[in-house]
């Protein structure tokens, strides 16, 4: 099957799950920011209350741009290591233990939303970290 012919499947397996009109499908390789659109459409149809979605974009939106600042486009390129490495991050803000587990929730939801449609291979929150490759 020819890459083109695996983004148009992409798009359609994405578009069937979420419910998405086909016109705004994605038509090629699924980033983060695009995903994160199809996550909050999910959410808001599923009646999670604006401030909860508002959040979870929020905490989603300052992971997505650590990982940018390490040339982590796509949640393929996430491990269990990188989750990590951003947990360290935060706990070494003056924030409180709370507050990082706060800031980490939305992201173990969005990974396990994604294994769930089928988006991504694997979950990375869930994968234990010697099987990374």
């Amino acid at each position: 099957m020819s890459q083109a012919a695996l983004q148009v499947a992409e798009a359609d397996m994405v578009s069937h799950h979420l419910g998405i009109p086909e016109k705004v499908a994605p038509s090629g390789p699924l980033s983060f920011s695009e995903l994160l659109g199809y996550y909050r459409y999910w959410m808001r149809m599923r009646r999670y209350p604006e401030h909860l979605v508002s959040q979870y974009e929020q905490r989603l939106a300052r992971f997505i741009e650590w990982c940018a600042e390490r040339d982590i486009t796509r949640p393929g390129q996430v491990t269990t290591l990188t989750l990590e490495l951003y947990a360290y991050a935060l706990y070494r803000r003056p924030d409180d233990l709370l507050r990082v587990c706060g800031q980490l929730l939305p992201v173990g939801d969005f990974f396990t939303w994604l294994s769930c449609h089928n988006l991504s291979a694997f979950n990375p929150v869930l994968e234990p970290r010697g099987r990374q490759l």
